[in-house]
Formats: C-alpha cells, sequence, structure tokens
C-alpha cells in the first residue's frame, strides 16, 4: 500500500466516521453550531476535491476545446493549430495555475452562495421561533389562543 493510499483511506475514514456517528449525536445533543461547522468542513472538502479533478481534467477539455474551435468556427485557421498546440504547451504551467485560481474562485462563490442561503435560513427560523405564531381561534372552546 502507497503512502498517498494510505492518506486517502484515512481521510474517508474520517470523513464517514463524522458523517454517520458525529453528525447525528450532535443533532440528539442539540449542539447545532458544532453540526453546522462539521457540515461546511464537508462541502470544503468537497470543493477541494472538485478542484483537483478539475486541475486533472482541464488539458484534456483544453484539447477538447481547440479541436471543437478549429473543426467548427475557424475552419480558415486550421494552419495555425500546430502553432496554438506549441504555444498551449508552451504555456502549460501558467494554464495550469490559471486553471487553479479559476476553478477556486468559482468554487468559493458556490461555498459562500451555500453559506449564505443557510445562514439566512436559520436567521430567518430564529426569528420565527422567536417572535411566536400568529393568535389563532379554536371554534370548539370559544377562546382565543
Amino acid at each position: 500500500m502507497s503512502f498517498n493510499q494510505l492518506v486517502v483511506a484515512i481521510l474517508l475514514t474520517g470523513v464517514g466516521f463524522t458523517s454517520y456517528y458525529a453528525i447525528p449525536l450532535c443533532f440528539i445533543s442539540n449542539k447545532m453550531t458544532l453540526a453546522l461547522t462539521i457540515l461546511n468542513m464537508i462541502l470544503i472538502m468537497l470543493i477541494i476535491g472538485a478542484t483537483f479533478i478539475c486541475t486533472l481534467l482541464f488539458n484534456l477539455v483544453e484539447k477538447a476545446l481547440l479541436w471543437v474551435t478549429i473543426h467548427t468556427c475557424c475552419r480558415r485557421d486550421k494552419k495555425f493549430y500546430s502553432l496554438i498546440v506549441k504555444n498551449m504547451h508552451g504555456h502549460q504551467k501558467r494554464n495550469n495555475k490559471t486553471s487553479i485560481m479559476f476553478t477556486l474562485a468559482i468554487s468559493f462563490m458556490v461555498f459562500s452562495c451555500c453559506s449564505f442561503s443557510i445562514i439566512s435560513d436559520i436567521a430567518q427560523k430564529v426569528t420565527l421561533q422567536v417572535i411566536g405564531a400568529d393568535l389563532y381561534a379554536d371554534s370548539g372552546s370559544h377562546h382565543f389562543l
């Protein structure tokens, strides 16, 4: 077993234990801040994993996009195909760094949107709990509750 496999196995075991034992325990013991913190950490790990996957797939997507572009809308520029491929190969490190920055920026926006949505829902529910319910009339007892 390689070192990378060991690290991934330990990480996945920790995430599984946290998901199936710690989060339900937090909900049962009414520790919502800890439960939300754990869920946010899992979401951050998902974002980092998606960034790694996107980084691995970027070169294939780049080649496919070049092929589609040259063979559809820019047919007259087919003579520049080898020049473009050489240019892309020369700038591969810079392109990889740019793709990582772009993916992390989009991931951060998705994470921020999810976090703000959760925070606004929590604020709305807390406000409803503090204010209480509206008055209602029960027709059987003729009293306002």
